[in-house]
């Protein structure tokens, strides 16, 4: 069946073009809790901050999209590996997909490459 990967696209889609509010919006409530916006903002910005501009490209790393991993949870539904790329740097934000009140919403996520 495949894992449905387009929270994980439209998350990563939403910090490239810095609507923080909107990736929050596709956080589980507690992911939410522990992920402000501004947070998330924050994050993104040092991450990237060694490049000389924004978030130019992003896509996902096909052979890192996982069904199963070690740290699942009941509703988890993908462990997505999504590349953030711009002029002098090459990133990443890992999600875990999980399903919430009937929709697919990032129970968690890592900033950065492994």
């Amino acid at each position: 069946m495949g894992v449905d990967t387009r929270v994980a696209v439209e998350f990563g889609s939403a910090v490239a073009q810095g609507d923080f509010v909107a990736a929050h919006a596709l956080l589980t409530k507690q992911a939410q809790e522990s992920h402000p916006a501004e947070t998330l903002k924050q994050a993104v910005e040092e991450m990237i901050s060694i490049g000389a501009g924004p978030i130019e490209h992003v896509h996902l790393v096909s052979s890192c999209i996982l069904e199963d991993w070690a740290n699942k949870q009941a509703g988890d539904v993908g462990y997505v590996y999504v590349a953030l790329t711009g002029d002098g740097f090459c990133e990443a934000v890992t999600v875990t997909l999980t399903r919430e009140a009937g929709k697919i919403r990032i129970r968690d996520l890592e900033w950065g490459r492994p």
